[in-house]
């Protein structure tokens, strides 16, 4: 189940060894924490941050944003990872069938038929 991750205090957030680690330090010694990539939805930073792009490529990979507040807590901006599969010519598809009346006329039937289809079957279990 993924979760958000708060980073409040100040410190380093980097990659090592396919692993992301959170460091802050805390009466002269550095203290190392391991994040779970795997289980993080997003992070949200409230605290001075610093970070490299090793690991904004590794959060990248894992479809991880990082959301940034400054010192009062208000939004500052954020590091969004590029969406996947995002494909020039299935835009230059979809333009067109919207050009081609015909191909937009059967797609608004397909619409209107396929919701149809689903309010009758909703209906039917409603018996």
């Amino acid at each position: 189940m993924s979760r958000r991750f708060y980073i409040n205090s100040n410190g380093r957030l980097r990659r090592k060894e396919n692993t992301l680690y959170f460091e802050t330090q805390q009466d002269g010694q550095t203290i190392k924490k391991a994040l779970p990539v795997n289980d993080i939805d997003a992070i949200y930073v409230f605290g001075e941050l610093d970070i490299n792009t090793k690991a904004l490529n590794y959060l990248s990979q894992y479809d991880i944003p990082i959301h940034f507040y400054n010192y009062y807590g208000f939004y500052s901006g954020s590091f969004l990872p590029r969406k996947k599969n995002v494909s020039g010519s299935l835009l230059v598809e979809q333009v067109r069938h919207y050009l081609d009346s015909n191909k937009r006329q059967y797609l608004a039937t397909s619409f209107i038929e396929g919701a149809i289809h689903h309010i009758l079957r909703n209906l039917k279990k409603m018996e």
